[in-house]
């Protein structure tokens, strides 16, 4: 006599809020790829404000995962949209 076993599948969703705060060194203004007026910020600021480092700030800008723009006056700026949005791709990847 054979015995039917039970499959039991449990999934686990989560979800994750990050909250900004920086000092004021954050600007509104528009990014190109992303077509919309989002906060900008210096690359020191972005590096503090998620915790990583500059050069790998720069490789997610070089890779187009990271959006930046330059000013008028030569300044360059990260979307902190994309790079939050980047920051969290690459902690999930890390985890799997």
């Amino acid at each position: 006599m054979w015995r039917r076993r039970k499959r039991t599948e449990i999934t686990v969703e989560t979800e994750e809020t990050v909250i900004l705060r920086s000092p004021g060194n954050v600007t509104k203004g528009w990014c190109p790829e992303c077509a919309a007026n989002v906060s900008l910020t210096t690359l020191e600021s972005a590096t503090a404000i998620v915790n990583v480092r500059a050069d790998q700030v720069r490789q997610g800008i070089a890779s187009g995962h990271v959006h930046s723009t330059e000013t008028p006056d030569g300044r360059w700026l990260v979307c902190l949209s994309s790079l939050l949005r980047w920051t969290t791709e690459n902690k999930a990847d890390a985890q799997s």
